[in-house]
């Protein structure tokens, strides 16, 4: 649970609230922070000895964050073109007053990018810091005087699982219509090289090679096809993939990678197709009028 305390509580009340759950009190707030010319908008979050936050590092792994100096996340610090050891600028929306601190760690977090500091830190730069939420250590549902909201885990995890049917949909959909474009492209690819070579096909069946020969050459011609294709559409898709990412906004960040599972799936898939297509021509290589074909050229 994450108790969401009121604007009015007092500290006697937080420290009431502490107890009864055995919580950590956060603060978390809205900052505006600026470096190398660019200027956005982000969150900060404040700990004080906290225990219950789990940070996460470039690669999703668990990470300690120092408590001297601030740590910023991974794409607010591209954001702000900024890397470890960099000096960034900020300030607390509600004060004027701007100080700038060296960052000391970069960690990754996926729906929050900002600031994340100890307590101390934010005193040191002239801040007050305001506890506004207690994390317990228990799943805690009753209210305590000076809460005004509980945000349940379920509630969090009910949240990210939409945003993530919503992903997988776009998805379903991409991979729909790349079926759809492969199945078209590379049939037309194949009915125009049959037509191109009708007349060398009913030759060779001629001399004697059998349907299932003729078949196969097609069948080695879109191979090669969907090799090439392949080939240019697995860094064609990351980059697409990646657009269609950085598309969500500033405050999401998902890294964007390619599992080999993934791989051999898509390889599978791309291969599979080009065999199916390529057996859409046989009844043609089956019925081919030798004839016909060998005179047309006349």
């Amino acid at each position: 649970s994450k108790l969401n305390l009121s604007e009015t509580v007092t500290d006697e009340q937080i420290a009431d609230v502490i107890a009864a759950v055995n919580g950590e009190p956060i603060m978390e707030c809205r900052i505006e922070a600026k470096a190398n010319g660019v200027k956005k908008t982000g969150a900060l979050l404040v700990t004080d000895d906290t225990t219950l936050i789990q940070a996460t590092g470039l690669r999703l792994e668990p990470v300690s964050l120092p408590n001297d100096g601030i740590s910023i996340t991974e794409k607010f610090a591209e954001l702000l073109g900024v890397k470890a050891g960099d000096t960034v600028s900020w300030h607390i929306y509600g004060s004027e007053n701007w100080t700038e601190s060296a960052i000391a760690a970069i960690y990754r977090d996926a729906v929050n990018q900002g600031l994340q500091m100890s307590r101390a830190t934010l005193e040191r730069a002239g801040f007050e810091y305001k506890a506004i939420s207690v994390l317990p250590a228990e799943t805690i549902t009753d209210k305590y005087d000076g809460v005004e909201s509980i945000t349940l885990k379920s509630d969090s995890i009910a949240g990210w699982d939409s945003l993530a049917d919503a992903m997988v949909l776009m998805t379903i959909v991409l991979v729909i219509a790349a079926t759809i474009l492969a199945v078209v492209v590379l049939y037309n690819l194949g009915l125009l090289s049959f037509t191109e070579m009708e007349r060398e096909l009913a030759t060779l069946k001629v001399m004697g090679l059998k349907t299932r020969l003729l078949r196969g050459l097609l069948l080695t011609q879109n191979l090669w096809f969907s090799a090439v294709g392949f080939a240019l559409g697995v860094p064609g898709g990351l980059w697409l993939l990646t657009a269609i990412v950085k598309t969500s906004g500033d405050d999401f960040d998902y890294p964007v990678s390619l599992h080999i599972s993934t791989f051999f799936i898509s390889l599978a898939f791309t291969f599979g197709l080009s065999v199916l297509v390529t057996l859409m021509f046989s009844r043609k290589i089956r019925r081919l009028n030798m004839a016909e074909s060998l005179k047309a050229m006349e």
